[in-house]
């Protein structure tokens, strides 16, 4: 199987400045800390584990982590078996001083270097919670207990209402199924990574996404070992709007890029591509797979997967009752479809990951417009619509010709 690369410019900043709201307390944590007390109120106080200051936030209240690795402490989720790094139930926000860069949430494996008993989660949140500028890596679940609760979400887990993550990344975590990366349900995910996960059985090496938002974001490079979506796993009331699909690989069935299932399902402005989803007879959908949905697509590229004959790119593995609606998307084979292309979309270095529109791409000015565009950016931080003519390209970053000025409002 060929795994690629992906060049990743732009999406997020190094750091990022925190602006206190009126009003609002802060608990501090900072890993090299050595006065500790027990409200950690300020920097000299501050807890060394973040845990430890989670325990005492208030709702409403910010914890504020200074830069490093933080792989101590942890609480078990609620009701059930597996360890969390970092084990949030109120509606809090968790942020990073300086960004994902600089401050890092760790799990870790079973006793016996994997999965299983013993295993540490790096992250769950509660309903109203948000996390704000992590990185989280080495996260494990368990492979017995609660199918979902102990086996899911290895980076991050979500089952509950009202939560944002932002300005995050998630890579190299373990899980057994339903999200290898990050586990949402309920939640809103803006401008994150996720990348280089891993999944034992099935749903979502990457992401697996049930009534959430995905906007903003790479996910990329993650490997399941069962079925249903290397990438990500869409379910019902699912959103995935201006992201980067790619790289990701499967060797199940129906495991490339995108598995969709379930209701009201839409990709808007997503760019899909170099997914594999392996050799097999069921290896269908190298980019995107179908199944017992009704789906939208919209201003989407799903090009140059791999998978079997001419499934490699699309698969629809389901009929009536459900329905599919493929409009402004360039995929091979042409979809039938409004404004729809069999044409190459002229990246410019696919070999090397670079999937960013060229000047003679049959994607520019190609698109529709669509409400959520208004003020919003492409994957690169550049203005979604053109400032004269609101005119969009299909795909997750707009052609921006050498020279041009631009701006965002």
């Amino acid at each position: 199987m060929q795994r690629l690369c992906v060049l990743i410019v732009g999406l997020m900043a190094s750091g990022f400045a925190f602006i206190q709201m009126a009003g609002a307390a802060t608990n501090y944590v900072d890993r090299y800390g050595t006065n500790p007390v027990s409200k950690y109120t300020n920097w000299a106080t501050a807890a060394v584990s973040i845990q430890d200051a989670v325990d005492v936030a208030d709702a409403g209240n910010t914890v504020l982590v200074s830069n490093g690795v933080y792989d101590t402490g942890g609480k078990i989720t609620p009701g059930y078996e597996l360890t969390n790094r970092v084990c949030a139930t109120a509606a809090i926000i968790l942020r990073s001083v300086n960004g994902p860069n600089y401050t890092s949430i760790k799990g870790q494996p079973s006793p016996n270097g994997l999965m299983g008993t013993g295993a540490v989660r790096c992250v769950y949140l509660g309903s109203g919670a948000s996390l704000i500028g992590f990185t989280l890596t080495d996260g494990y679940t368990m492979t017995n207990g609660d199918s979902t609760y102990d086996k899911g979400g290895a980076g991050v887990f979500v089952k509950a209402d009202n939560v944002s993550i932002s300005n995050c990344v998630m890579v190299g975590n373990y899980g057994y199924n339903n999200g290898g990366g990050a586990f949402l349900w309920g939640a809103t995910m803006n401008n994150c990574i996720i990348s280089n996960n891993n999944l034992a059985a099935s749903y979502g090496a990457g992401v697996y996404l049930y009534a959430s938002k995905m906007n903003n974001c790479i996910v990329a490079g993650n490997n399941c070992a069962g079925n249903f979506g290397g990438g990500v796993c869409m379910k019902s009331s699912t959103e995935a709007n201006n992201c980067l699909i790619a790289g990701n690989i499967g060797v199940g069935t129906y495991c490339g890029g995108v598995f969709a299932w379930g209701s009201n399902i839409k990709l808007n402005s997503c760019t899909i591509v170099g997914n594999d989803s392996g050799t097999t007879a069921d290896s269908k959908g190298g980019g995107i797979s179908f199944y017992q949905h009704d789906a939208t697509m919209t201003n989407c590229i799903v090009w140059g997967n791999f998978g079997v004959g001419v499934y490699s790119n699309i698969c629809i593995g389901s009929s009536s009752p459900y329905t599919q609606t493929f409009s402004y998307v360039c995929s091979g084979p042409v979809q039938a479809g409004t404004g729809n292309t069999g044409s190459d979309p002229q990246f410019v270095g696919q070999a090397g990951g670079n999937y960013r529109l060229g000047a003679n791409s049959p994607c520019v000015n190609a698109g529709i417009y669509q409400s959520w565009m208004t003020g919003a950016a492409d994957l690169d931080g550049h203005r979604r619509l053109d400032k004269f003519t609101g005119i969009v390209d299909i795909g997750c970053y707009e052609y921006i010709p050498k020279g041009t000025l631009f701006t965002i409002p």
